[in-house]
């Protein structure tokens, strides 16, 4: 089952460094040649924010809402893109990472030991820090840029998740030191 799941977590940071590369070279190619991307639009909703979970491209836009050209977007709305794609697939890519030491750690029959604490403390502070970037957002609609704060506590629940789960897995690593010195 340890051994199913480190697979799924190598499958994935593989598929994750492949869709880093992926994305930058099409942003690369859309920042050199934005007139490739004039059939491509974005719909204008102001909801949206650009953010990469409602970012609804489309070819052509047909849900009746008004679309912008992706040759439209202003520099500092394609480097928002940017940063975002990159900032949430290299925390995915991280997550994914601890998981994968975790597990390793747990195949191994090394369950409660101090790295093991560390990496759920580490996952804490990655969900912290990927909230805090995930509550900002912008927008671009009547040619104007606009900002949005919104609350997603998806990760920052994750990040009480794994606080909690580094706190069970201390008690667990006193309670193994415990019983390994009556023995």
């Amino acid at each position: 089952m340890i051994s199913r799941a480190i697979f799924i977590c190598k499958a994935l940071l593989l598929a994750t460094l492949v869709g880093i590369a992926l994305f930058v070279g099409v942003w690369l190619h859309w920042m050199v040649d934005p007139m490739a991307y004039v059939e491509w639009e974005v719909v204008n909703d102001p909801s949206a924010a650009f953010t990469m979970d409602r970012l609804n491209i489309c070819n052509p836009c047909t849900n009746g809402a008004d679309p912008i050209g992706l040759n439209e977007l202003p520099d500092f709305i394609r480097y928002w893109i940017l940063f975002r794609m990159l900032f949430f697939s290299v925390l995915f890519y991280l997550f994914i990472r601890k998981i994968l030491e975790i597990l390793t750690s747990m195949q191994s029959i090394n369950t409660f030991y101090e790295g093991n604490i560390g990496y759920f403390k580490s996952l804490s502070r990655y969900a912290i820090f990927g909230w805090v970037v995930s509550c900002i957002s912008f927008s671009f609609q009547d040619g104007r840029i606009g900002m949005t704060l919104q609350l997603n506590f998806g990760l920052l629940l994750f990040a009480i998740a794994c606080s909690l789960l580094s706190e069970v897995f201390k008690e667990g690593k006193i309670l193994l030191d415990d019983k390994n010195m009556i023995i």
